[in-house]
């Protein structure tokens, strides 16, 4: 028996089609479309690095990062792999250290005028995620830890944040969370930071 070569391209399509499926298969229209907005959520976060925030006041410098990497870095060995300074550029004329990530570091030297997202993010050009966002702040011996960029924003105008759930960090340090979401996922996410 012959079989025409479409025949077995359309039988071999449609049984990888089928094959595709994943585990739960179709849970109906608005799941698909949460699915769908979350996932074009997690990639505009992936473009943008506004996911995630810190700010450092450490030696008499500002350090602002939108890397979790790199804010453990500073912590532990008091160093940032690639930075942008400004001196003079913090709250009280203190020196401002911007992080900047390896793919910002690359469009930076191929274009004019290209800021990291930590330094957009301090200077007001582009805010943090309304869902999902992660903040650490220290200064003065202790960390604000948030889940809201408003919380952020407050911080990074000056204004420290009160109130909160006490706690104390890995290091010892006093720390205070102003969460809105699930507080032991945030406490867990900060710990992991610092272990």
């Amino acid at each position: 028996m012959l079989f025409h070569w479409r025949t077995v391209a359309v039988a071999v399509t449609l049984l990888a089609t089928s094959a595709c499926g994943t585990k739960g298969d179709w849970m109906g229209a608005d799941a698909e479309k949460a699915y769908d907005k979350e996932l074009e959520a997690k990639r505009a976060a992936a473009v943008l690095n506004n996911d995630d925030y810190y700010q450092v006041h450490l030696d008499g410098r500002v350090y602002v990062l939108s890397d979790a990497k790199d804010f453990t870095s500073l912590i532990k060995i008091g160093e940032v792999p690639k930075t942008v300074t400004k001196i003079g550029g913090g709250p009280n004329g203190e020196r401002l250290i911007y992080d900047v990530t390896s793919a910002e570091s690359k469009a930076m030297e191929t274009k004019t005028n290209i800021k990291g997202a930590a330094q957009e993010m301090y200077e007001g050009t582009k805010d943090g995620l309304a869902k999902g966002f992660f903040g650490v702040m220290f200064k003065d011996g202790s960390y604000v830890v948030t889940d809201e960029w408003a919380v952020a924003k407050q911080f990074r105008s000056g204004v420290l944040p009160s109130g909160g759930t006490p706690g104390t960090a890995p290091d010892g340090k006093p720390v205070s969370y102003l969460v809105k979401s699930d507080l032991k996922d945030v406490q867990a996410r900060f710990e992991k930071l610092l272990k």
